[in-house]
């Protein structure tokens, strides 16, 4: 998926007018979000970012897995598309993320969200910063591994809801707007850091 090919719902679902509200937040995000957070996560704390589309988050909740197109619906367009893979980045290239995958471009339809993965091991962070794909995850099973889900403040009470109504062991809490993930950032991390130094 890219921004180059603008992306359509295929539920017919989320299609909504343009909210001048939504986009000026939205393009405050995507130009400013990225560098902020390499300046306040430290480098020890492993995390992975892997973005999507807001129907593909609600299957990604609904099903319990964050998958591969390939592996959810057979062959697909993207080029990144391999089984059993998934695309993220690190705090490094997040960038790529918000600009690419999180949908903030999009402005008939809701944006995406950026789930928020802790690795399973330093091999699979390895992966994510040199190949930029990591294990398909199963939150059903390894749900703590899901730290958080952001998006815009449109979208908070709506994430949360699909939580609400899944089967998986998730603190519909977890759904946060860019604005409060950077504050959970700058207060358990860069504050810590000052502390220590």
């Amino acid at each position: 998926m890219s921004q180059f090919r603008i992306k359509k719902d295929p539920t017919n679902q989320f299609r909504r007018p343009a909210l001048p509200e939504d986009m000026r937040y939205r393009r405050i995000q995507k130009a400013t979000f990225a560098e902020k957070m390499e300046k306040l996560l430290p480098k020890e704390k492993h995390l992975c970012f892997h973005g999507t589309p807001i129907w593909n988050a609600q299957e990604i909740l609904r099903s319990g897995n964050i998958s591969a197109e390939i592996d959810r619906k057979g062959a697909g367009e993207d080029i990144l598309n391999m089984s059993g893979t998934i695309s993220v980045t690190t705090v490094a290239d997040l960038w790529w993320t918000v600009k690419e995958f999180a949908d903030l471009a999009n402005f008939n339809y809701p944006a995406g969200c950026i789930f928020v993965l802790e690795p399973k091991n330093e091999s699979e962070f390895n992966s994510a910063k040199q190949h930029k794909t990591i294990e398909n995850v199963n939150l059903i099973t390894d749900s703590k591994r899901l730290k958080n889900i952001i998006t815009t403040p449109e979208n908070l009470e709506r994430v949360r809801g699909w939580i609400g109504k899944s089967e998986l062991n998730l603190d519909p809490k977890i759904v946060v707007d860019y604005d409060s993930f950077l504050k959970d950032c700058e207060k358990n991390f860069f504050k810590q850091d000052k502390e220590l130094s």
